[in-house]
């Protein structure tokens, strides 16, 4: 879906209209349409980002959810020709073979590397890749990362094999969605997918990808923040 929404705009509109005694609050909010204006602008090779829910008790009885949306960058690097696999790693850590991530990981990486098949390349080499979000100090999971893992992936895998950008990642696009070792997009948890969109639109990204499954719940919630979507 492209959206164009209005609580990213709301947020200009307050800025425009503080008092000018509080500068201070004034500048910082500058600094941060700066950054994020920035960031959802232009293309990527190594970065898609990726909407995160945080899941919280509430009263005991019902579950809270939260998103955020945070950069998830890859590395790949060429193995040595003797090599008998690929190696995975997260923020530095690798992760254990029973992990959902590092599965999700490997079927990433196994799809990019049949479609870099397809430009008539019969054997690919193995590669060395490193996932990672900004923070280190927590350990994200779940089933959505497998669709943005391997845009990323196939996007580095071309540069360093056939020595040109082939596809790259629009930085004003929100990814979320499962992929299987087959490149079959696979659904998300419908429960988590209203605290995604929401966390979308008060940002000044554009583009929010998810898997058609989930369409039913996403046309609900778009239409509930009351966003026009173009198809």
């Amino acid at each position: 879906h492209q959206v164009q929404g209005d609580n990213y705009h709301k947020f200009s509109e307050v800025k425009q209209t503080l008092n000018s005694d509080r500068g201070d609050v004034q500048s910082l909010l500058e600094q941060i349409d700066r950054e994020w204006l920035t960031a959802a602008s232009g293309t990527s090779n190594n970065t898609v980002w990726i909407p995160l829910v945080e899941k919280s008790q509430g009263n005991g009885v019902q579950r809270l959810f939260s998103a955020t949306i945070q950069p998830l960058k890859v590395e790949v690097e060429l193995r040595r020709k003797d090599a008998a696999q690929d190696l995975v790693f997260f923020n530095n850590h690798p992760m254990a073979n029973n992990e959902l991530i590092y599965h999700q990981a490997l079927d990433a990486i196994a799809v990019a590397r049949k479609h870099l098949k397809s430009y008539g390349r019969r054997n690919t080499p193995y590669f060395r890749v490193m996932f990672g979000f900004p923070d280190t100090e927590y350990f994200y999971t779940g089933d959505s990362f497998g669709l943005g893992m391997s845009l990323a992936v196939l996007a580095q895998m071309e540069k360093i094999t056939i020595q040109r950008v082939q596809h790259t990642i629009l930085n004003n696009a929100v990814v979320t969605g499962g992929l299987d070792a087959n490149g079959l997009v696979r659904p998300i948890s419908d429960e988590s997918l209203p605290a995604k969109i929401m966390a979308f639109n008060y940002s000044p990204f554009q583009i929010f990808v998810h898997p058609a499954q989930n369409s039913l719940v996403a046309n609900h919630t778009f239409g509930d923040v009351g966003l026009e979507q173009v198809y």
